[in-house]
């Protein structure tokens, strides 16, 4: 029960208002010019961070209904 409950509150919740702050951040930097001069030619890299959180928070989701159908599966006494 304690996996499930962490999860679904780190995963199923901190993790999109990670992302946005995430997001926001990177959108400030790159509007800014500061990523450019601090990093000359590597800001592809922010890009590819946000790119690669869509996937990650799609597989949090499915990993969440799991955990989810699970949980109603113990409660309802199925296992």
């Amino acid at each position: 029960p304690l996996f499930a409950v962490t999860f679904l509150f780190f995963r199923g919740i901190l993790w999109w208002r990670i992302t946005y702050l995430k997001y926001k951040d990177c959108r400030a930097i790159l509007q800014s010019g500061q990523a450019e001069k601090l990093r000359p030619g590597k800001t592809w890299v922010l890009y590819v961070l946000m790119g690669f959180n869509i996937p990650m928070g799609l597989l949090q989701v499915y990993w969440c209904s799991l955990i989810l159908a699970e949980v109603k599966k113990l409660l309802e006494g199925e296992r």
